[in-house]
């Protein structure tokens, strides 16, 4: 069986301005929008739409990489945390 992609629509997202391209920027809260999750094959797919023309929509799929919101696990045996990130 091949493995679908699922997309989810992203709504704690900030930053976003009509400026002119390649300044537009958006920071996206994951934490706040997936909860506490670990994805090792996350990718983000941008859409763009210029507001007016039809069929002028754009999008480009990132390179997959891994999302960790996480709490940070303590190790007993060796009494380390381990945590990437800022707090």
């Amino acid at each position: 069986m091949i493995a679908r992609e699922k997309w989810v629509d992203c709504t704690r997202i900030t930053g976003v301005g009509r400026v002119s391209v390649g300044e537009n920027r958006a920071f996206w809260d994951v934490k706040a929008e997936l909860g506490s999750v670990y994805m090792p094959e996350m990718k983000i797919r941008v859409l763009a739409d210029n507001e007016g023309l039809p069929f002028n929509v754009g999008w480009g799929d990132s390179e997959p990489f891994t999302i960790d919101t996480k709490p940070p696990v303590a190790d007993a045996g060796r009494n380390i945390v381990a945590y990437v990130g800022s707090l």
